[in-house]
């Protein structure tokens, strides 16, 4: 009984480690920046790893190009950025699930007999 007892404060000591490290990584992903440009750079958008937007920038050739021209790159842009952040978070989390992974197969063989 005291090796499931023993099991059990191990399981939520790694437990507690791993919201720690799930706090970590969602500071970090915040912090991290990304840029999205289109049009050979002539758009460029600055994204938070939580999706905000924080600069927008556009050479003086892609205002000359237009209206249309302008919201296209920007959009273009835009998605190049999110699809950053959305590559980031992945690389982010399989690590972080894979840590977890592991963390759990050792708390719980304990309980397997």
């Amino acid at each position: 009984m005291s090796d499931k007892v023993s099991g059990m404060d191990d399981m939520m000591e790694r437990t507690q480690q791993i919201q720690q490290q799930l706090a970590l990584a969602r500071s970090e992903l915040i912090e991290t920046q990304v840029t999205g440009t289109a049009g050979d750079r002539m758009v460029a958008i600055t994204m938070r790893g939580d999706g905000e937007v924080t600069d927008v920038k556009f050479a003086r050739e892609a205002i000359d190009q237009g209206a249309e021209s302008l919201a296209a790159m920007t959009l273009a842009a835009f998605r190049q950025a999110a699809d950053e952040v959305k590559s980031v978070t992945a690389a982010k989390l399989a690590a972080l699930t894979s840590t977890f992974e592991a963390e759990m197969e050792r708390a719980t063989r304990g309980f397997r007999r």
